[in-house]
């Protein structure tokens, strides 16, 4: 499989994606009813995705922590994150669901955030070092300050 090692701005990327999931998911836990009313979305879809974010995130911050990554890995994420804010944005325009305006702009925001968030981890992954030269670069790095 093709490695990378993660650049700053890709490991940044994956933590922020994992902060914002994790608070996210945290926030339709702990007011689960107060949403459910607010947003008039669907209890089981709030306490659903919640329960995925958390775990979704703890692996972000897993990968944002490795030397090296793979570059598939990372593929997946921006993959599944496109598709996350894609699908949440077809269900408002499906008549699946009927939310509040507050509901409407919750969902546009989280889909925005996430497509933010996909973008620049395609940008971090296109800036991280590859092959041979990533593993090279530290070495050389070394005999040129020591």
């Amino acid at each position: 499989m093709h490695t990378v090692t993660p650049s700053v701005l890709l490991k940044r990327a994956l933590l922020a994606d994992a902060v914002v999931s994790a608070a996210t998911a945290l926030l339709q836990l702990a007011a689960t009813q107060l949403l459910v009313a607010a947003l008039e979305l669907p209890r089981l879809l709030l306490v659903g995705t919640a329960e995925f974010a958390l775990v979704y995130a703890a692996v972000l911050a897993l990968l944002a922590t490795r030397v090296r990554l793979w570059s598939v890995a990372v593929k997946f994420i921006v993959v599944g994150n496109l598709a996350w804010g894609g699908l949440s944005l077809a269900l408002l325009f499906t008549g699946a669901l009927a939310p509040s305006s507050l509901g409407v702009a919750f969902v546009v925001l989280q889909a925005a955030a996430v497509g933010l968030l996909a973008g620049l981890q395609w940008v971090g992954l296109k800036a991280s070092a590859t092959g041979a030269a990533a593993w090279a670069a530290p070495e050389q790095s070394r005999r040129a300050h020591p």
